[in-house]
């Protein structure tokens, strides 16, 4: 926020200025309208993220890096709208902020955010360099055992022939309505529990790769979630090194909140970079 200015004020000036671009004359319905959302978002402690998001999409426009019109509650916010967040004009379609933000909400807004996949971590560096590494992070997921994963593996631990687990695996399936754990297939495959019979520790480590299957097996990088903390991030959740060596949390999306963090979802999306290259090669053309 610039100095003279709190973060109330910088936002009600930028929206001032949005306003006018986007509509031109201001109606009594527009003022009306903008100021109840800004009073929501100021009542409930937003302002700042407003701020933050307007800032890093100004960021990606400005650097000819695409960035979608919005979608899903967001979209039906006039602040956003006015700020440039989002594309939608959310007074022609009649969408009804309140999806979006309401006292009575008690989760964290969510403005979801999608970037041409290309130069998606563009944005997640300007954003780092911006508030400092120790403020910014991104969130861990963690890749599970699935039955087959799970049956192999332990299957190679006992030194079971790889070419028997592929055979065997392919008797479990994973996907739909049918999906099965291997308990399931070894109660109700005559086939499958003959393979098992035939291999005395496979019978003996069939409890072990009950107890392993949704088990977490290794650590990965949330396609979309980024968390900004005013406090330093070590301070406030344990961290870890991703494959890239980035700094992730270790904690997963669903607990990221529960200790007062805020997930921002920076989405990378391959249609908007297919888009952007035929608009550049267009220009050129």
């Amino acid at each position: 926020v610039p100095e003279g200015y709190t973060s109330l004020s910088y936002l009600t000036e930028l929206c001032q200025k949005g306003i006018v671009e986007r509509y031109g004359t201001i109606t009594p319905e527009l003022k009306e309208r903008l100021d109840y959302e800004l009073k929501t978002i100021s009542s409930m402690g937003f302002v700042e993220y407003f701020l933050i998001v307007w800032d890093f999409i100004k960021y990606a426009k400005d650097h000819d890096i695409a960035v979608g019109p919005g979608r899903g509650s967001a979209a039906g916010s006039i602040v956003a709208y006015v700020l440039r967040i989002t594309d939608i004009d959310p007074l022609k379609f009649n969408l009804i902020f309140e999806r979006f933000l309401n006292p009575e909400r008690v989760t964290m807004p969510d403005i979801d955010i999608d970037f041409q996949d290309d130069k998606r971590d563009e944005v997640v560096k300007y954003v780092t360099e911006k508030y400092g590494q120790e403020h910014v992070g991104q969130i861990v997921t963690f890749a599970t055992y699935g039955p087959k994963v799970a049956l192999r593996d332990l299957g190679k631990v006992v030194s079971v022939p790889l070419p028997k687990l592929e055979m065997m695996s392919k008797y479990i399936p994973t996907q739909g309505k049918n999906r099965k754990t291997v308990k399931e297939v070894y109660e109700s495959s005559y086939a499958f529990a003959s393979m098992v019979n035939q291999e005395e520790m496979l019978r003996k480590i069939l409890p072990a790769i009950y107890l392993v299957e949704h088990l977490p097996r290794n650590i990965s990088m949330h396609a979309a979630g980024v968390v900004l903390s005013g406090d330093c991030l070590n301070e406030v959740v344990p961290l870890t090194k991703g494959p890239n060596q980035n700094v992730l949390t270790q904690y997963s999306k669903n607990y990221i909140e529960s200790v007062g963090l805020l997930k921002m979802d920076f989405l990378g999306l391959k249609n908007l970079t297919v888009i952007s290259d035929i608009l550049k090669k267009d220009r050129k053309s």
